[in-house]
């Protein structure tokens, strides 16, 4: 469950959460039971969205640009 800001768009686009107007209880709640109505394939699509926005796997083109030798 997380605030729809479009740092967060991620969650809609691989369908691993729910994003919520405000932090209202009402949209809390609502979107607890949407994940708990569906508990499997969110779980599942949430250990597919770690594996891709791993902080490992981000920063690796980082790691291999600095790492050039600029001769």
């Amino acid at each position: 469950v997380a605030v729809d800001i479009i740092g967060f768009a991620f969650v809609t686009e691989l369908k691993c959460g729910v994003l919520i107007k405000d932090l209202s209880v009402e949209n809390i709640r609502e979107a607890v039971q949407q994940i708990r109505n569906d508990y499997t394939f969110f779980a599942a699509n949430a250990i597919n969205a770690a594996k891709h926005t791993s902080f490992d796997k981000m920063v690796q083109p980082y790691i291999d640009f600095v790492k050039e030798d600029k001769k």
